[in-house]
């Protein structure tokens, strides 16, 4: 989820400033082994306010960062309105899918793994 959530920034990430090989990157996230969804939230808008901080106002890194930042809040309201949704009818598809890949597992079967796969993908 956390590589996801990064895939999405770096398509954001107009100029690429944020998400080169060149440290500091959005990527450092991995380093740090940070898991949950509050703690990357709370690195990323950090990120970009460190980044604010040591830039010019008049630079293009300044707008990059601020148009950014923003992003990151709009991203996580949206997975905590996703997250706020979900009911108990997901409890049950995701046992569902748990046990039909279980079932499956040991069989040699190409045709039913294929679509088991597709199934729960």
């Amino acid at each position: 989820m956390i590589n996801r959530i990064l895939d999405i920034i770096t398509t954001e990430d107009t100029f690429k400033i944020f998400s080169t090989t060149k440290s500091p990157t959005i990527y450092d996230i991995n380093k740090l082994r940070i898991r949950t969804l509050s703690n990357v939230k709370k690195f990323l808008i950090s990120f970009f306010e460190n980044a604010l901080k040591s830039s010019n106002t008049e630079s293009l890194f300044f707008s990059e960062a601020f148009r950014l930042k923003k992003f990151v809040e709009k991203l996580f309201n949206e997975i905590d309105d996703v997250n706020k949704e979900t009911s108990g009818d997901d409890n049950v598809v995701d046992a569902y899918v748990k046990s039909l890949v279980e079932f499956t597992e040991d069989l040699n079967i190409l045709c039913i793994k294929e679509q088991v796969f597709y199934i729960t993908s």
